[in-house]
């Protein structure tokens, strides 16, 4: 595993892959920033040209702007925030102390 992360962008990523002849070639990586993820993995990267870690980080890296620079989605036309399900929310945490008082 190796840790990687791009210039000017608030975020880090993890490449994984197989070891040199190993029985299946595979890999991956993983690249967050603030609360979006971008996740990738290539099985049978023997038909790949090319380095396979490069290519999944180059890869990663023409995702970014979407990703990780609210910039829209390619064919959605969305940001990340605007693609969001409702259901991806976190839920908020109560308020330690109440907002309001009833008048009494």
């Amino acid at each position: 595993m190796s840790s990687f992360t791009f210039e000017g962008i608030d975020g880090e990523g993890e490449a994984r892959t197989s070891s040199p002849g190993a029985e299946t070639d595979y890999g991956s990586t993983a690249f967050t920033c603030g609360d979006h993820y971008l996740a990738l993995r290539i099985d049978h990267a023997s038909v790949m040209a090319g380095d396979m870690r490069e290519n999944l980080i180059a890869l990663t890296q023409s995702a970014l702007p979407w990703l990780c620079q609210n910039q829209p989605i390619p064919g959605l036309d969305k940001t990340m925030e605007q693609a969001r399900p409702y259901y991806a929310y976190p839920t908020p945490l109560p308020s330690p102390t109440p907002t309001s008082t009833p008048n009494n």
